[in-house]
């Protein structure tokens, strides 16, 4: 019995996915499959927490919490809710800070403590950007020790590969030092 989106047995009946807001690639996530009772955000609850950080949130993040919710993609990411990337920031970039080992090319440390953490993945990976250029994600990989960029914006966004192809490129070979 395989898991859903939420975590839920994915043979128990799907929910609808909501009409997105965001127009180019929001239809693939129609073919989205959320199980369970899922945990969304509102457009005003992704507004208020781009105003408290002082920068928007990467192209196609908008659709997934407030489509999809917070909950597990491709088995692998999990995409937080703007709360949840508010209240987690200081204490990322302070455990960040302290424990930074991925050298200083390409993300030096100094704009990584610049960064919002908005993602992270099953294996302990964390997914970030920085308020200069909200759509260029990277990757801070747990078991490599060098920050990847992983492209521009989360899928759909006008970006074009599925959430199959950014998951797929997130286990791609990393440049280690």
């Amino acid at each position: 019995m395989g898991r859903g989106v939420n975590g839920r047995d994915a043979d128990a009946p799907a929910l609808p996915v909501p009409a997105t807001s965001e127009r180019v690639g929001a239809g693939r996530l129609g073919r989205a499959r959320v199980v369970g009772t899922p945990r969304r955000a509102s457009e005003a609850e992704v507004a208020r927490a781009e105003k408290k950080l002082g920068t928007r949130m990467p192209a196609g993040y908008r659709t997934f919490v407030t489509a999809l919710g917070w909950g597990t993609y491709g088995t692998r990411v999990h995409v937080r809710l703007p709360r949840d990337v508010v209240a987690r920031l200081a204490a990322w970039r302070g455990r960040i800070e302290q424990y930074w080992f991925w050298g200083d090319a390409p993300l030096p440390q100094a704009r990584a403590l610049e960064s919002v953490c908005f993602a992270d993945t099953t294996d302990g990976d964390e997914l970030l950007f920085h308020p200069d250029d909200a759509d260029a994600i990277w990757l801070l990989p747990r078991h490599a020790r060098r920050a990847r960029r992983l492209g521009r914006g989360l899928p759909p966004s006008g970006c074009d590969r599925s959430l199959a192809q950014f998951v797929r490129r997130m286990r791609g070979p990393s440049t280690t030092a």
